[in-house]
């Protein structure tokens, strides 16, 4: 594929979340989501509206008019989120998509990916040092200085059980960041959250120091 060959499929089936979030730092957040949509020759009022749209799934629909300078580290974290959902790519790539967000904030944002993989067949490869959030994915690939340690296909029973485990906490509130996320129910049981299947969804945990 030539140059010009690689950008267009880039643009029209891959998203990316940047763990040092990557805002444009003179657009508004939803400026920002709405970037990738430009690519695709959506007009402005559509495209910012569908950011709007993410932003709130996000928990950040105070925030769409914003600069990054405006929000926390955590906010920027769910506007780069949202920039790699919002035009639905096949795939997305995530390096430590939760590394700047709370616990909680951490398991929403994680379900929500999870339901975007059911609802719409997208693939996410994540990197992450956080073997919770990795016992959750399909395939787990562990890294150490360099290596592949494991590459782990989990059987659908145990990969259940750690999505019950993990959003058990959260008691059926996937609000994100505490506005609300859509107008869909948000109060669901460990057992319907856990039925959230990423079918062939990737994690990585990235090399760990030595000891």
């Amino acid at each position: 594929m030539t140059e010009d060959e690689l950008a267009k499929f880039r643009q029209a089936h891959l998203g990316f979340i940047f763990q040092s979030y990557n805002l444009l730092p003179t657009m508004t957040a939803a400026e920002n989501v709405a970037l990738p949509l430009m690519f695709k020759g959506i007009s402005r009022s559509r495209r910012l509206a569908m950011a709007r749209k993410e932003l709130k799934n996000m928990g950040l629909g105070g925030r769409a008019e914003h600069m990054p300078t405006e929000m926390s580290g955590g906010q920027q974290q769910r506007v780069g989120i949202a920039r790699a959902f919002v035009s639905k790519p096949r795939v997305i790539f995530a390096d430590e998509p939760t590394g700047n967000l709370d616990s909680i904030t951490s398991k929403q944002v994680l379900y929500r990916m999870l339901q975007i993989s059911k609802q719409m067949g997208t693939t996410f490869v994540m990197v992450t040092h956080e073997p919770e959030l990795a016992s959750c994915a399909d395939r787990i690939i562990t890294i150490l200085d360099g290596k592949v340690q494991s590459d782990v296909v989990q059987d659908p029973a145990t990969r259940e059980r750690n999505r019950e485990a993990l959003f058990a906490s959260l008691e059926g509130n996937m609000r994100i960041g505490g506005d609300s996320a859509s107008g869909e129910v948000h109060q669901k049981t460990a057992a319907e959250l856990a039925s959230y299947a990423a079918p062939a969804a990737a994690a990585q945990q990235p090399e760990q120091p030595k000891p």
